[in-house]
């Protein structure tokens, strides 16, 4: 199993892809201009919703991956070292950070 460094982490990479694939999904849909088939709000925020859901799943799974307890706290080690590196690679894949 491949990983990617997260500070002094190994994070399972396809968790880490997944996150990532989710979280600039989710950052599509609230554009406004963001190409959605039906063209309704209905249909943005559902997916908007799915997305961000996946992301607080594959967030879940990768801290059981790596043992540590799953935190949004800002002042959490692995949560700043994560969202820097999520940050980092979001703007090499052409999506936009948060």
């Amino acid at each position: 199993m491949s990983t990617i460094r997260v500070g002094k982490w190994d994070v399972p990479a396809d968790l880490f892809n997944d996150y990532i694939r989710f979280s600039i999904m989710a950052n599509t849909y609230l554009d406004p201009e963001a190409e959605i088939p039906t063209h309704s709000d209905y249909e943005r925020a559902l997916r908007w919703k799915l997305c961000v859901q996946e992301v607080m799943r594959v967030h879940r799974a990768i801290c059981a991956a790596i043992g540590v307890p799953y935190s949004e706290n800002t002042d959490d080690e692995f949560y700043m070292a994560f969202h820097r590196e999520v940050n980092k690679q979001t703007k090499l894949k052409g999506g936009t950070a948060y």
